[in-house]
Order: structure tokens, then sequence, then C-alpha cells
């Protein structure tokens, strides 16, 4: 077991790789809860592979799909395991990772049993596949139509020529044709290939002996055999974007506009520096901070005065979404990428920022699931642990944050509307 420093935030993380290849991250804190995250490295856009040798297409809804099955087995729901406990619990599906995950005063090993039970012992059956597909039909049904929804949706589709995220919702058929379609043979295939303990890991954090947990795990987590991973075709990806403007219909008071940016990674080398200069530049131009608020309090045709934004990273490129709820279209795209285009930020700016994403991330320390959601981003950013993230932006100069943006363009952008009225033609 490896012990790790986060460099100036008093926080040690032990590490540990099982003898079947799954990685363990324990945070040993003290705080009464304890919180456990195990992360499966696929999702949504993830039906297009090689395994084994073999090439394998399946539906889009397979990933969730099996979130959902895995917590039945032959002696029942395994939900009901950490309701006993009287612990927290939930599961879900990204585009790109899978994740299971506990929170409790009490009864840690109890739920951590049953943690490695939902995602080490298999159990499909067609009664149980069945009677799933009608769950989660009548979950997809409870999410159509709304607007935070048709937003996921479609920002994958209309920025990217040829990337695997534009296989989210590429259905064959239709959304619930494609979900009654999956068979107990896709399923099988599609856990054996990712489910895999090398393509997974593990997080902890809380009231926890970092070296009893290991000895459990150990003596728990066997079932989880070492095999061959998966490989996703890698495609290139042109900087333009595939589809420029698209208008959709949506039941919505006025208009929400969504620009998405697509902006190449400039520095794959030292990513998490990149990504620093990324962040620190955004939260300048759409967070509370930003310039943005002034002009949309003032102009009534802005219904909200908040730019909302958020930031992926999607095959080498950032993927930048901004949202604004206006009463008419008119200039707002143009206003919002100008501003973001506006590259004059002064040095007393720069270090308020700095300052800002330093308490940003100081905030994160004082909770379980803030601690274990921390790492785990981490590891799905960098590929493990930034232990000197404090350092990173501490570091930062100015001047090299200015030759940074400098090479920001912002130029290649999808616009979607969401309205109503336009569709209303008699």
């Amino acid at each position: 077991m490896e012990k790790k420093e986060y460099e100036g935030l008093d926080i040690t993380v032990f590490e540990e790789v099982l003898n079947n290849g799954l990685r363990v991250y324990l945070c040993k804190l003290p705080l009464d809860e304890t919180y456990a995250k195990m992360t499966v490295s696929t999702g949504l856009a993830v039906n297009k592979f090689t395994f084994e040798g073999k090439e394998y297409e399946v539906s889009p809804h397979t990933a969730h799909f099996l979130e959902h099955i895995l917590f039945n087995k032959e002696d029942g729901d395994l939900s009901y395991n950490f309701l006993k406990n009287s612990s927290q619990y939930n599961a879900t599906t990204s585009l790109d990772e899978t994740k299971y995950c506990f929170l409790g005063y009490n009864n840690f090993y109890d739920n951590l049993k049953t943690l490695l039970r939902i995602v080490s012992e298999p159990f499909f059956t067609e009664e149980g596949i069945s009677k799933e597909k009608g769950i989660i039909e009548a979950e997809l049904k409870s999410r159509l139509g709304k607007t935070g929804t048709i937003i996921y949706d479609n920002t994958a589709k209309n920025l990217f020529h040829s990337s695997h995220y534009k296989d989210y919702n590429n259905f064959k058929k239709g959304m619930f044709e494609d979900l009654y379609a999956i068979t107990k043979e896709e399923l099988e295939i599609y856990y054996k290939a990712f489910y895999n303990p090398n393509n997974m890991y593990l997080v902890i954090a809380g009231n926890i002996n970092p070296k009893e947990i290991i000895d459990f795990l150990n003596k728990n987590c066997q079932t989880l055999s070492s095999k061959c991973l998966p490989q996703i075709k890698q495609v290139h990806e042109p900087e333009t974007v595939l589809k420029e403007k698209e208008y959709i219909q949506t039941e919505i008071k006025g208009k929400l506009i969504q620009i998405a940016y697509k902006e190449k990674i400039q520095n794959l080398e030292n990513f998490p520096l990149d990504y620093a200069m990324m962040k620190i530049y955004l939260s300048k131009k759409l967070s509370v901070l930003s310039n943005l608020k002034d002009i949309t309090e003032k102009d009534d045709n802005y219904i909200t005065p908040y730019v909302y934004y958020s930031l992926d990273v999607m095959d080498g490129y950032y993927v930048i979404q901004n949202y604004v709820k206006v009463k008419e279209e008119k200039d707002a795209t143009s206003i919002l990428t100008a501003d973001l285009q506006n590259k004059k930020i002064t040095r007393d700016d720069f270090e308020l920022l700095k300052k800002y994403q330093i308490i940003s991330l100081l905030k994160k320390l004082d909770y379980p699931v803030k601690i274990g959601d921390l790492i785990t981003s981490q590891i799905k950013l960098y590929k493990k642990p930034l232990y000197n993230i404090y350092m990173i932006y501490k570091n930062l100069k100015y001047e090299d944050f200015l030759d940074y943006i400098d090479n920001l363009s912002f130029t290649n952008k999808s616009v979607i509307v969401y309205e109503k009225e336009r569709f209303n033609v008699k």
C-alpha cells in the first residue's frame, strides 16, 4: 500500500492495486460517515467495441441497463441491504462512466460487501431482463421532453463528426424499440468486457482503517477476475462542428439558447496545467465572477440573469456549454461569444481568479462525499489523483496564462435554440 499526500491540503490517500487489477484509493478522515464509490469506465456513449478479437455493436441502452439489473440477484434486490443498514445508495450512468456508491454511519463492511456483490456477481435471467425493461421504459418516459434531457442528448450529436460520443442515443430502430431488443447475450458480453477490474476503481473516504479494508478486499473481491480489456476505436476528430445551428421544439416559456464550443486542448502532455488555465479563464467569463451579469441584469430580454455553463473533455477537445433563457433570440449568441473572445484580463483579475479556484478546491475537503468525488473526478480527467492540484493553481504565472488564452478561439460552435413558438404553425 502506497501513501500519498495532497500537497498543501493536509489530505492523505492510500493507494493499492489488488491482485486482480482493481485500483483502490482510501482516504481516512476524522468524520463519522464513510463514503464508497465503485466506478466502471464505460457509459452511454460506449456501444461499439472490440473484445477478445471480435467486434461488437450493442444498444445505447446497454450500460444503463446493466447499472439497473446488477442490483438483482438470486436472493433478491441488493438495494434493500443498504436501506436495512440505514445507508444512502445510488447508481448513475454518464456518457463514459457507470458509478455505484453508498454513504453511511454504521455497518460499513456489510455495505462494502453488498457493493462488491453488485458489480461482481451478475445474475441475468429472461424474467429479470423483461421486468427491468419495463422499469427503464418508465424512467425514460419520465424524462422525455424535459429541457435538461434534450440538451444532454443533442450536444455531442451536433459537435462531433466521428467521435464515439455521437453514438449516445444513436438508436437503430428507436429509443424504446432498441430497449426491448436487448438480449441476455448482449448483457453478458458487455458485462464480461467492461466489468473487468482493470477497467474499474474503488474510492473510499471517511472513518476507515486502510489496512483492514485492503485485507477485506483481498478476501472478498476475487470473484472479479482479470481479463483482457475491450478496445474502443480511436478516430481523428476535426476541429469543426458537424451542425452549426438547430431549432428544437420543447415546452418552454421564452427561448433557451445553448451554445456549445469545441475548443482543442492545447497541451495534452501537461493536461493538468492546460485544464487549470481553462478553468480560470471560464471562471472569469461564465461564472458568478463574470461581467455578463451586468449585461443580462440590465437587458429585460434575459429571463434569467445568469449564464450557466459546463465544461467537459471529449476526444482531445474541451466542450464548453453555455445556457441562457431569453424572450427573443436576437443577438444573445453574438454577445456571449464576443465576451468569451474578449481576452482582456488584468493581473489583479488573474490573482483573484486563482484564489477563487483554490477556495473552490478547499470547499471540497469538509465531507467524505466531496473528497471521494474529488478523487473520482481527477481519476476520470487525469487517469490518477492529482496530488499537486493545489500547487498547480498556486504556482500559475500571469504571463503564461496570457500566452495560453491568446491561443483560444471559441470559433467552432454549435447553437441550439429550444423554443415552442416557432413550431405553433396552424
